[in-house]
Formats: C-alpha cells, sequence, structure tokens
C-alpha cells in the first residue's frame, strides 16, 4: 500500500482526502523540472513577471468562495478570516506585479560588501568578481585586507597563508 498524507477536517476529524506520498524520484524529478525552468523564468521581464501575478490575484478572487469553503474545512478557519486570507493573498500578488521593476531591477551593494570585508576578524585576503575591472580595482582600494584579487584568487599567493 501506498503511503498517504491525510487531510482531516479538524472539527470532526473525519479524513477530507488522501495524497499520495511522493517517492525520493519523483521528487527528483520535480526539482529538475525546476531546476530547467529557472533559466528562462529568470530571463523573462518585468511585464511578463507582473502579469502572471496578476493573473494568480484574478484567480483567488474568482475563486474566494471555494477556496474559502476549503481552508474552513482543512484549517478551521472561520469563512469570513479565510476569505480575508485568500484577499491578502490576491493583494501580495497585486503589490509585487505593481513593483516587479523595482524589486527585479539590478542593485548595486558595494558599499554593504566593503563594510562587510571590512569587518572580518581576518582580512587576510580576498576576491572581488566583477565585469567592471576599473569599479573592481576601486572597490579593492576600498577593502582593508592583506591581498585582493580581481577576478581570481591565487590560493598559492604566500601573503594568503595564516602567520601565527
Amino acid at each position: 500500500m501506498t503511503p498517504v498524507l491525510k487531510s482531516i477536517f479538524p472539527f470532526t476529524q473525519s479524513v477530507i482526502a488522501e495524497y499520495p506520498i511522493m517517492t525520493d524520484s519523483h521528487i527528483s524529478a520535480k526539482l529538475e523540472n525546476a531546476k530547467n525552468a529557472f533559466p528562462v523564468w529568470r530571463k523573462e521581464g518585468d511585464t511578463k513577471r507582473s502579469k502572471v501575478l496578476l493573473n494568480v490575484a484574478s484567480l483567488l478572487r474568482q475563486q474566494k468562495l471555494e477556496l474559502a469553503k476549503l481552508i474552513t474545512v482543512e484549517m478551521g478557519k472561520l469563512t469570513k478570516e479565510a476569505i480575508a486570507e485568500i484577499e491578502k493573498c490576491a493583494s501580495c500578488c497585486e503589490y509585487y506585479a505593481s513593483n516587479a521593476s523595482l524589486f527585479l531591477r539590478d542593485e548595486l551593494i558595494e558599499k554593504d560588501a566593503i563594510e562587510k570585508a571590512n569587518q572580518s576578524p581576518y582580512r587576510l585576503g580576498g576576491s572581488i568578481w566583477t565585469k567592471d575591472v576599473e569599479k573592481g580595482v576601486s572597490l579593492a582600494r576600498a577593502i582593508n585586507t592583506g591581498a585582493v584579487f580581481i577576478n581570481t584568487l591565487v590560493k598559492s599567493d604566500p601573503r594568503l597563508l595564516l602567520v601565527e
């Protein structure tokens, strides 16, 4: 017999539904699919991502009563609370859709990176990886460490050895 997860109505303890537990190979296949889909999704622009989120918000609202009933039965929430939860989820989707360009833009974090590097108690060596070598040199000068390499790390460099 295949093991199952049971969804139980909290009030009566009756079984609402049973879901087969996935095997390790099934989970691995799902993870592989997600891994393969990510590079494609990553290249999608703000507009397409926003449309997907707005569609999810719309579907949540269209199916609000059906979903609220499911939440009430499976979780024991009051219908009023379940509807509020669905509305909150739809609102979150709309918020992220309307702010996609802000959240997905490239962000310069140089100041934070320099502060973090300079707070390290070790600071024997470091490396900066960047497409902009001039920017790398500028950042390297701001880091208080023994040796900073740009787009490489010379592990055999004697300056990186721990000296007692």
